[in-house]
C-alpha cells in the first residue's frame, strides 16, 4: 500500500496559484492557513477513534478528512483515508493503515507550512 502511494503528490502548489489567481490571494492564504491546523485535527480525532475503537467517530472524522483532502488535492493522504474508511468496521486492520495516514499527515502538514512561509502560493 504504501508503496503505491509514494508516488501521489503531497499537495498541488499549481492548483494554489490557480486558486490564488481566480479566488484572490487573500482567500487562498487563510485556506493554506487553515489546512494544517485542520488535517492535526481530524488525523488526531481518527488516531483516537481507532486508538478507543470508537468506530462512528472513525467513520466521521475519516469523511470530513477525505473531503477536505480532494478538496485541496492533497492525494497522498486523501489515498490513506480512504484507505481507512473503507475498512473503519474493522478496527485491526483501520490499525495497520495507521502509520501510514499518520506518516502523510505529517508530510502534508509541512507542505502546507513550507507553502505559507515562501509564500509559493504566489506564483
Amino acid at each position: 500500500m504504501q508503496n503505491d502511494a509514494e508516488q501521489l503528490p503531497v499537495g498541488d502548489l499549481e492548483f494554489l496559484q490557480e486558486l490564488a489567481q481566480k479566488s484572490g490571494v487573500k482567500i487562498t492564504r487563510e485556506l493554506i492557513i487553515a489546512a494544517p491546523l485542520s488535517v492535526e485535527k481530524e488525523v488526531g480525532l481518527i488516531v483516537s477513534a481507532i486508538s478507543n475503537g470508537d468506530i462512528a467517530t472513525l467513520k466521521a472524522a475519516c469523511h470530513a478528512l477525505k473531503g477536505a483532502c480532494y478538496s485541496v488535492q492533497m492525494q497522498r493522504l486523501g489515498h490513506y483515508v480512504r484507505a481507512i474508511e473503507a475498512v473503519c468496521d474493522d478496527i485491526t486492520a483501520a490499525r495497520e493503515i495507521l502509520p501510514f495516514l499518520e506518516k502523510a499527515g505529517k508530510e502534508s502538514v509541512t507542505w502546507w507550512t513550507d507553502v505559507l512561509e515562501q509564500e509559493s502560493y504566489l506564483g
